[in-house]
């Protein structure tokens, strides 16, 4: 019984291993869904004190064109006031944004840029798809907020 044992279970472990998926470079090509969100709006503003909570989407079109969407609740941390600020209670609101992309097919990172914007650093272990890297694009958003003093 053991030997029988044994032997079926090397058998499922031969089986299984061989048909492990691994990530081949055209499964590389383009990232159909990405869900993303800026951790940096969380922040409070200096002025009035608010964070944007937002979540985004980018849905790749084709020829490295996508359509990304970004929606926001702007949510008041306190009142607001002092130095460089505005006095106000609260400031809640709503921002949606929507952009149209086309990837340039560059994902060398352009040095300079390190120094003006330093998140630029985190793209230096990017995977090279046709959407990401840098882009033009066409961007618009709405804002709407209600300041209560």
């Amino acid at each position: 019984m053991t030997r029988q044992l044994k032997l079926l279970t090397i058998f499922i472990l031969t089986t299984l291993s061989s048909l492990t998926y691994a990530q081949t470079t055209n499964s590389l090509k383009v990232k159909r869904v990405i869900i993303t969100t800026s951790l940096l709006e969380y922040f409070p503003t200096f002025k009035l004190n608010t964070g944007n909570f937002n979540i985004g989407t980018e849905i790749y079109l084709k020829n490295r064109k996508s359509f990304y969407a970004n929606i926001g609740l702007i949510k008041s941390y306190g009142p607001s006031g002092g130095l460089f600020g505005i006095s106000s209670l609260s400031t809640p609101g709503l921002k949606v944004q929507v952009e149209g992309r086309h990837y340039l097919n560059r994902h060398k990172i352009f040095e300079p840029a390190i120094l003006l914007f330093w998140p630029h650093i985190f793209q230096y272990k990017s995977q090279k798809l046709q959407n990401t890297g840098y882009y033009a694009a066409v961007h618009s958003f709405y804002q709407f907020t209600a300041t209560d003093r």
